[in-house]
């Protein structure tokens, strides 16, 4: 179901129509996600949101998301050159077609890498259009809101994956360094697809072989 509550993640907004969506509604064939930049309240509150990190060298799949090694050294790179100031409160990731929820490996990523009190976690759906953030209640994580995206980005088509052209590699031999071994291999397989139906032929109706292994009985033998 559907709620938006007016209690929102101040600034993540405008943040989101300028990085998050882009990031995610233009890769909605695959998760992909990054870290959520700004400033942590005094108390326990909800934190200001003032910039995203994608994690372009995070392990991207069709249904996970890993933040690798690389992938924090990034981030931290970006953090330290553009937001000396901030800090990481939260971050964000894509479900494409999954719906909005937070599953046991996000949980686990939540859990190990953003466990301050204020940090948040956002969830977008680009094909369905949705989004929804989880925050901190005590030491449950909680969902906060869901909502549909804004702006422009309503939903989207994930975007077909390239299918390699196994005919060219098939027909063209000149490509192969070792032209020979392929044609060899090639022409043993057409001269027995040529003898498999020979002997299909001979044995339809009308065109019964007698096997050349089966002795043929002799006069004497046929008649007494």
């Amino acid at each position: 179901m559907m709620r938006d509550t007016a209690q929102r993640v101040e600034g993540l907004t405008r943040v989101s129509e300028r990085t998050i969506y882009p990031h995610v509604f233009e890769n909605a064939d695959r998760e992909v996600g990054g870290v959520l930049v700004g400033v942590v309240p005094a108390g326990d509150g909800l934190p200001l949101v003032t910039a995203a990190i994608p994690a372009i060298a995070a392990a991207e799949r069709r249904a996970t998301l890993t933040f690798t090694q690389d992938a924090w050294e990034h981030v931290h790179r970006v953090l330290d050159r553009e937001h000396p100031d901030e800090q990481i409160v939260g971050w964000y990731h894509s479900h494409p077609g999954f719906g909005i929820f937070l599953s046991e490996h996000d949980l686990f990523i939540h859990r190990h890498f953003f466990s301050g009190p204020a940090q948040v976690a956002l969830v977008v759906d680009p094909i369905a259009g949705t989004e929804g953030v989880f925050r901190w209640q005590g030491d449950e994580i909680q969902p906060l809101y869901e909502c549909r995206t804004g702006g422009r980005w309503t939903a989207a088509t994930p975007a077909p994956r390239a299918v390699p052209e196994v005919q060219d590699e098939v027909i063209d031999l000149t490509d192969d360094p070792r032209p020979y071994p392929v044609a060899l291999i090639v022409l043993a397989v057409v001269i027995g697809f040529g003898v498999g139906l020979l002997g299909a032929r001979a044995v339809e109706p009308g065109n019964a072989a007698v096997p050349t292994s089966t002795p043929v009985p002799t006069v004497s033998e046929r008649v007494p």
